[in-house]
């Protein structure tokens, strides 16, 4: 963890995430809670490879 500047995340909660959008504050939390560095939130959202529609409704 030495070599470490930061911890990234990122997933696709409203479309094949494994996290729902509403589990993600305390999945976070669950992270903040066993890492010393800043947390980071590289990417979220619907992802481009999903459906259109998923996209439009997101």
């Amino acid at each position: 963890m030495d070599e470490i500047d930061i911890v990234a995340v990122h997933g696709f909660p409203l479309d094949w995430n494994l996290w729902p959008i509403h589990h993600w504050p305390q999945k976070l939390g669950e992270i903040k809670a066993v890492i010393s560095k800043p947390l980071w939130v590289s990417e979220v959202g619907v992802s481009s490879f999903g459906a259109e529609e998923v996209q439009d409704w997101a």
